[in-house]
């Protein structure tokens, strides 16, 4: 382990989900304003020393705008093509609003 590490080990690290409903906006796909007004806050609790990780919902709720779908399907394939297309976008979306503020982004994808 580096020193960094270690430094690292000491400060808080806080866990921020976020879901579907605080990302979009009313069936309309992401609400590009709300993801920028998360990651304002996300950015001032780092320039404070917290670690964030963040857990953000949301893909399949922008792919099924993206693909004019007014329903959410039942199919687990179609759940899949949706999170597929709209992670896509959220991704775009949560890191050029990080960049805005210097942070690096990655992202690690689970399901249940």
């Amino acid at each position: 382990m580096t020193k960094q590490n270690k430094n690292n080990g000491n400060k808080p690290c806080w866990v921020i989900k976020i879901g579907s409903a605080l990302l979009t906006s009313d069936g309309r796909g992401l609400d590009e304003q709300a993801i920028a007004d998360w990651v304002k806050q996300m950015a001032q609790l780092q320039n404070q020393g917290i670690r964030i990780v963040l857990v953000s919902s949301g893909a399949v709720a922008a792919g099924m705008q993206r693909l004019g779908w007014t329903k959410r399907p039942h199919a687990l394939y179609q759940q899949q093509v949706a999170a597929a297309i709209g992670q896509m976008g959220l991704i775009q979306l949560y890191e050029s609003a990080f960049q805005q503020y210097d942070l690096h982004t990655a992202q690690i994808l689970l399901t249940h």
